[in-house]
């Protein structure tokens, strides 16, 4: 489902740090507002939000804000009281004070989950706010299949450790499209960590491009994969040869959460490019 929003949200509960010496000043507190969702399939209605936020200044970088928060869907839903709720984590990936009076943040966000209707859903959300009033809000939620009961088919051991493999296998092909197709169109990859992150579909497949151009072969060879959930940890080894027939190595370890369809919606790997060292 896709969202169009608007709305509007203040701080309450502040509790504010400073620390002159140093010129840092944050604050955290309590974000509630009123949205209003309009859906792609014409339905629209309310929904409030509650969440828990923290925003920091330090000389000479750019604020950080950052935060967790609760979305009732219920509301929208016309359901029963705390059935329908959507949990998101957000920052801010732009922070403009162009005066005392304006603020002007720009928040990117992921679901993770909820309950009810909306247990296990995935997906983003994208916010400009002015003053805390939204000027320019989509999100985007993809909700999990479900069981004849109504609940959330998990994904078993074996299907994750399948997952794992698929996309590892994408590694060896020499396929960067094929590679990418082990990721939901919402993924978030920090590959290596550090990097900035990559959150569209075509980011992504571009990485798999650059990464591939690099070498005239290579490949992922996952050694150990450790499974919790839908969450798995993999330490792997990369062989890889050059084109200039050098032949190489380098390691790392990949920590992945997979959505209900066996996709990767979270990749951060830990591993150095400097490291690649000849074979």
């Amino acid at each position: 489902m896709q969202f169009k929003i608007t709305g509007a949200y203040s701080f309450a509960d502040t509790y504010d740090v400073m620390q002159p010496s140093d010129g840092v000043i944050a604050r955290a507190g309590r974000l509630t507002g009123a949205w209003r969702l309009e859906s792609s399939d014409g339905r629209s209605g309310n929904v409030h939000i509650n969440a828990a936020t923290a925003v920091r200044f330090v000389p000479n970088e750019a604020p950080a804000l950052l935060g967790t928060m609760v979305l009732n869907m219920f509301e929208y839903e016309g359901s029963e009281p705390e059935t329908d709720v959507l949990y998101l984590a957000y920052e801010a990936s732009h922070f403009q004070q162009p005066g005392l009076s304006q603020q002007i943040i720009t928040v990117e966000g992921r679901f993770v989950g909820g309950r009810g209707r909306y247990a296990g859903a995935t997906g983003s959300l994208h916010v400009v706010s002015v003053n805390g009033f939204i000027q320019d809000g989509v999100a985007e939620v993809h909700l999990p299949p479900q069981s004849e009961a109504g609940h959330p088919q998990p994904l078993s051991p074996d299907q994750v450790r399948a997952a794992v493999a698929h996309y590892f296998e994408g590694t060896r092909s020499g396929d960067a499209a094929r590679w990418a197709s082990a990721f939901a169109t919402n993924a978030v990859v920090e590959d290596p960590i550090g990097q900035p992150a990559l959150t569209n579909a075509q980011a992504i497949l571009a990485q798999g491009e650059a990464f591939l151009s690099a070498f005239s072969s290579v490949g992922l060879h996952e050694k150990f994969v450790e499974v919790n959930g839908h969450e798995a940890f993999a330490y792997w080894e990369g062989q890889g040869t050059t084109f200039d027939r050098q032949a190489v190595r380098f390691a790392g370890i990949n920590q992945f959460r997979f959505d209900a369809n066996g996709k990767v919606i979270s990749l951060r790997g830990f591993w150095n490019p400097d490291d690649i060292q000849p074979a």
